[in-house]
């Protein structure tokens, strides 16, 4: 089996926040035990597919187009809806990769998690079978770190959640965001627990 796994983050960059990298490089070694092989589409400096410790990573860039358009809406919008709308370029970047890469490698599974939605444009065309990892209900994290729930973090929770609804399968490895999950959003996930690597 081929699978792809797009993420925002891996631990071949330079930066990343740690948990979701980490997590995905840990699961990315293991599949290799079940006879499968996985691909990393992750946002990167680097222009050109690279190996790392024999993982092939397609590093996603947003076009030169696509960053006119971003400043051209950031100027539209005051400044007000950057992130949104960074994150928004970026999985549709993610898309375009994808697609490439897909007429070559032919994936049979597509993983991503909803943080920060970056295969939300690729799991809605639905050309094959996906599977979502909820990380977190951002609106309960928000709001326990003192962080604001404005309008731009609602739009992206939107994204967040709705990704889960369009994928063929979604899991969330607590039972608590589980129920969260449930009771603000209408969306039913199924718990896997984060194995002990």
């Amino acid at each position: 089996m081929k699978i792809a796994i797009v993420t925002p983050e891996f631990v071949s960059e330079k930066s990343f926040d740690g948990g979701l990298a980490n997590f995905l490089y840990r699961m990315t070694k293991s599949i290799g035990v079940y006879d499968c092989t996985a691909d990393v589409f992750v946002c990167s400096d680097k222009k050109k597919p690279f190996i790392f410790d024999d993982i092939n990573i397609y590093p996603v860039k947003r076009t030169f187009l696509l960053t006119i358009i971003n400043k051209f809406l950031s100027v539209l919008t005051l400044n007000k809806f950057n992130e949104l709308i960074e994150l928004i370029i970026r999985a549709y970047s993610f898309k375009k990769e994808f697609k490439k890469q897909h007429k070559i490698n032919k994936y049979d599974l597509l993983i991503s998690p909803n943080y920060h939605f970056p295969g939300y444009f690729i799991i809605k065309d639905n050309e094959v079978p996906s599977v979502v990892r909820v990380s977190s209900y951002a609106p309960a994290w928000r709001a326990g770190t003192g962080h604001k729930n404005g309008i731009v973090e609602s739009l992206i929770n939107y994204f967040e959640v709705k990704i889960t609804s369009l994928a063929t399968q979604a899991y969330v490895p607590s039972l608590i965001v589980k129920k969260m999950y449930e009771k603000y959003e209408a969306v039913k996930l199924d718990v896997i627990e984060t194995p002990i690597f």
